[in-house]
């Protein structure tokens, strides 16, 4: 969804995006934050699908990168994530 609302298919054709037949849902309140140049971005996006793919309440904020980042490194540690 974002990268078609921001155009990028236009310069790379083999780049189009479909999401059918799935809903695509945005969340905007509520929604924690990492820190200004924390570099925790991508961090954040793979938490915060995991909790809404779970139906689960955000519990962790700006300063929970290294956390974060801990149990993403234990989950494939333990091979919980393929």
């Amino acid at each position: 969804m974002l990268i078609t609302s921001l155009g990028f298919h236009r310069g790379y054709p083999m780049f189009r995006v479909s999401i059918d037949p799935y809903d695509a849902i945005r969340v905007t309140v509520g929604v924690p934050q990492q820190r200004p140049g924390s570099g925790d971005c991508g961090v954040f996006v793979l938490k915060i699908i995991e909790y809404l793919c779970s139906g689960s309440p955000f519990n962790f904020g700006p300063h929970d990168g290294l956390t974060l980042r801990q149990k993403i490194d234990v989950s494939m540690l333990k091979d919980q994530i393929v």
